[in-house]
C-alpha cells in the first residue's frame, strides 16, 4: 500500500489514546480510499442520484455508492488491512464502515446489487467486531479471510472462500460455513446450496487483491521530522503482524500485534531515516523521517529520555461542536475551530497531523484547524524533542436525536399508469453516528399520481412508509418523490409507462 492515508489507522489510535479517552467511549466512522481506478468508475458519495467520477484517493464514507462500467474497475481500502476489488459492472453500497472505542469493534457492512466483489478482510481482534455482505438473496459474514461474492441480475449469489473462514446465509433462512477453497450459491427463497469445491478461475483475480495490498506501515515515534539534541532515538511503528521491516538497513521484526521498536544512532546534523515494510509479495511501503540532532553543549545528551510532553487542552474543553466551544459551521460541509491550550516549548504540534507552527515560548498556542461536518474526532499530539508523544482527542458532541441523514427508496421503481398500481416509499432517518432516529418527514410528488400522506414520522428504527399510487397516463413519465426534514433532502424517481389497452 502507498504512503497514503486512510484515515486515522484505529487500532494505532486507540492504543495511543486510549487511557486519555476511556471515560468517553463514542464511534469513529472509519473512511475508505478509492484507488486503482481502471474505466468508469462513478461514485455517489451520499447513496444519492449524484454520481461524479471516481478519482484516485477519493474518500468513500458509511453511505456511499460505487458502480462500476465495462471493462472497468477499482481498488477500496479502509482500517489497515481490509480492501475490496469491483469487477465491471458492480454497483454496491457502504452502509456501515465505524469503531467502537468502548469495545474496540470493528464493523463494516457492505450491499451489492449486481456484480463481483473480491474482498481481503483483516482478522477482527474484538467478538463484537463484524464484517459482512449483503445481496438481495444472501448475507456472507467474515472474521478474517478473502472471499469472491458475485451477483448475477436475478439475484443468484455465489459466494467463495480463499482462506479463512465465511458463514453464508440466505435471506430467507438456511445457512452454511465454508472453510479454505470452497463455495456456496445460494438463489432468491431458497437455503445455500451445499459446500463445494471453489473454481481455480479465480486464483488470478485473488492473487490481484493481494497485489494490491501493500505492507502495512504507520509511524508511532516520532509522529513527524523533529529536532533533538538526544541520541538515539526510538522509531517505533506498527506494521502486519510478524512482518519484517527495515530502519535504515537494519532488521527488524515485529510482534503479533504487529508492533516494532528500534534505537538508532544519530550523527549530528541532519539524519534521513527510512523505514521501509515489505508484505508476503514483495510489495513495499517506505516512509520516512528527517530529524535534525545537535548534541547538548553542556554535559553528556540524555539518553533515551521517555518523558512525554506537556499537553492541556483550554479550548474546546473535551469536546467540540458545530456552533460551541471556539468552533463555527460552514453549512453541512465543515467545522472551523480555534484549538487552544498549553504544551512544552520545543514540542512540535500537530492537529489531525498537520502541523501548527504558532507554538510560543511560553508553550502556549492558538491554532486554526478545519474539518469535515461529519468528522467525529479531532486529534492533536504534542512530540519532545526526543520523539515521545502526549496525545488527546477531542471528540464531537453529538446530539444522537437529530436527524444528520435522509434516505427514500420506492419499489417498485417502474409500474404502468393505470390508476391503480402503487409504489412502496420507504424512508430513514440516522443520526451522525449512522444510528436510526425519529423524525418527521414531507413527502412530495412532482406529478402522475397521489401520495397516501404528505407527512410521516419515523419510528425507533428510523423507517417510515408511505404508497404512490399512479394516476392515468398515455405516455412515459418520470415522478420525484423528494422526502424533505430540517435542511435534508433526497429524492427517488418512479417511471411511469402508458396503459395501453389489449389489442392495442
Amino acid at each position: 500500500m502507498s504512503d497514503t492515508r486512510l484515515g486515522i489507522p484505529i487500532v494505532i489510535l486507540l492504543s495511543i489514546c486510549f487511557t486519555c479517552i476511556a471515560h468517553a467511549s463514542t464511534k469513529i466512522e472509519s473512511i475508505a480510499k478509492i484507488h486503482s481506478i481502471v474505466g468508469d468508475v462513478q461514485v455517489s458519495k451520499n447513496g444519492d442520484d449524484k454520481w461524479v467520477a471516481a478519482t484516485q484517493n477519493m474518500e468513500i464514507r458509511s453511505g456511499g455508492q460505487i458502480k462500476t462500467g465495462p471493462k472497468s474497475s477499482c481498488v477500496i481500502e479502509w482500517g489497515q488491512g481490509n480492501v475490496l476489488k469491483l469487477t465491471p459492472f458492480t454497483n454496491m453500497k457502504i452502509e456501515r464502515l465505524d469503531f467502537d472505542m468502548a469495545d474496540k469493534a470493528e464493523n463494516a457492512s457492505l450491499n451489492i446489487w449486481t456484480g463481483k466483489t473480491f474482498a481481503k478482510a483483516k482478522k477482527l481482534a474484538s467478538p463484537d467486531s463484524n464484517f459482512e455482505v449483503r445481496t438481495p438473496t444472501a448475507i456472507a459474514g467474515v472474521r478474517g479471510t478473502k472471499l469472491a461474492v458475485g451477483v448475477d441480475a436475478d439475484g443468484t449469489t455465489d459466494v467463495e472462500c480463499e482462506e479463512g473462514a465465511v458463514s453464508v446465509k440466505s435471506n430467507t433462512g438456511g445457512e452454511v460455513l465454508l472453510a479454505a477453497n470452497q463455495s456456496t450459491t445460494v438463489k432468491k427463497d431458497e437455503a445455500p446450496s451445499a459446500p463445494a469445491a471453489m473454481s481455480s478461475d479465480d486464483a488470478a483475480s485473488f492473487s490481484d487483491l493481494d497485489d494490491s495490498l501493500g505492507a502495512t506501515l504507520e509511524i508511532i515515534q516520532p509522529v513527524g521530522d523533529l529536532e533533538t539534541n538526544t541520541s538515539p532515538i526510538t522509531i517505533k511503528g506498527q506494521t502486519d503482524p510478524g512482518g519484517t521491516v527495515t530502519v535504515n538497513g537494519q532488521t527488524v521484526i515485529a510482534d503479533q500485534a504487529g508492533i516494532f521498536t528500534v534505537n538508532i544512532d544519530l550523527e549530528e546534523g541532519v539524519n534521513h531515516i527510512k523505514i521501509d515494510a515489505a508484505n508476503k509479495k514483495g510489495k513495499v511501503t517506505t516512509k520516512t523521517r528527517v530529524i535534525k540532532y545537535s548534541p547538548a553543549q553542556t554535559g553528556t545528551p540524555t539518553k533515551n529520555d521517555t518523558t512525554p510532553p506537556m499537553l492541556q487542552i483550554s479550548q474546546p474543553a473535551g469536546v467540540f461542536s458545530p456552533n460551541a466551544y471556539g468552533c463555527s459551521a460552514q453549512g453541512t460541509v465543515s467545522i472551523n475551530c480555534v484549538i487552544t491550550g498549553l504544551t512544552d516549548p520545543k514540542a512540535v504540534l500537530t492537529i489531525n497531523d498537520i502541523r501548527c507552527m504558532s507554538v510560543k515560548t511560553d508553550g502556549s498556542f492558538s491554532c486554526p484547524v478545519t474539518v469535515d461536518y461529519s468528522a467525529p474526532v479531532i486529534e492533536i499530539d504534542a512530540t519532545s524533542p526526543s520523539g515521545n508523544r502526549t496525545s488527546t482527542i477531542l471528540k464531537r458532541d453529538i446530539d444522537s436525536k437529530k436527524a444528520e441523514y435522509l434516505e427514500v427508496a420506492v419499489s417498485p421503481a417502474t409500474m404502468t399508469a393505470n390508476g391503480q398500481n402503487t409504489a412502496a416509499i420507504t424512508v430513514r432517518t440516522t443520526n451522525l453516528l449512522r444510528d436510526p432516529v425519529s423524525a418527521s418527514v414531507t413527502l412530495q410528488a412532482t406529478t402522475g399520481g397521489v401520495l397516501s400522506q404528505s407527512v410521516i414520522t419515523t419510528d425507533s428504527t428510523g423507517v417510515g412508509t408511505a404508497t404512490f399510487r399512479a394516476g392515468v397516463g398515455g405516455a412515459v413519465n418520470t415522478v420525484a418523490i423528494t422526502a424533505a426534514t430540517g435542511t435534508l433532502s433526497a429524492t427517488a424517481n418512479i417511471t411511469l409507462t402508458p396503459d395501453v389497452p389489449i389489442g392495442h
